[in-house]
């Protein structure tokens, strides 16, 4: 996850794939799609129902990605 003094975001996301070690999203702010290791995040509020979930990330992780 962050590391120590490190800005974190959190994401509103879709859970489109879930490998196991690695999560396949789709930002609801950007609508970008991308991979996330799980030790790069951590998920939160998730619902089986929407597959929608709030992920906690470093913010340059994010940006690079294009979830924000």
């Amino acid at each position: 996850m962050a590391k120590k003094g490190e800005e974190i975001v959190d994401i509103s996301v879709t859970i489109e794939h879930d490998t196991g070690a690695a999560w396949k999203v789709t930002s609801h702010l950007t609508n970008r799609t991308a991979w996330i290791a799980y030790q790069m995040a951590e998920m939160h509020e998730y619902s089986p129902s929407t597959r929608t979930a709030t992920l906690t990330l470093p913010t340059h992780i994010a940006e690079e990605k294009e979830l924000i």
